[in-house]
């Protein structure tokens, strides 16, 4: 959810447009995509994604796993970039560090628990 976000900010940082869409709001681990459950059960229940739940302690680990090819005619190439530059830049993180990185963006920072963030707070994202 957290990578969704980078892309979606990112994307506006550059362009002035989100690539979904989507709003995010506040939740205590980061940013999400406004009613991300009902958005995850949805595509689950249209086959195009197979989600497990993995309980530890008092964390849950929500393991997403697309049931279809990725259609990179869906994104434009400057898209593209930015999902790669998201990835990049995150590749050696975990969805704890990915978590404590979001919580030094000034979105979240300056946003009250389960209100939605402000895409005017893209400007000031850490990752360029």
């Amino acid at each position: 959810m957290k990578l969704l976000f980078y892309a979606d900010f990112l994307n506006y940082k550059r362009n002035l447009l989100s690539m979904s869409g989507i709003p995010y709001v506040r939740l205590p681990y980061g940013p999400v995509p406004k009613d991300h459950d009902l958005l995850l059960s949805t595509i689950e229940k249209n086959k195009m994604i197979n989600i497990d739940y993995e309980f530890i302690n008092e964390y849950t680990i929500i393991n997403i796993k697309s049931l279809q090819k990725f259609d990179d005619s869906l994104f434009s190439n400057e898209e593209i970039k930015i999902l790669q530059n998201v990835h990049d830049f995150f590749k050696d993180y975990g969805s704890v560090s990915i978590s404590e990185f979001s919580h030094e963006e000034d979105g979240w920072k300056n946003t009250l628990d389960r209100q939605i963030i402000s895409y005017d707070y893209a400007e000031t994202l850490k990752i360029n």
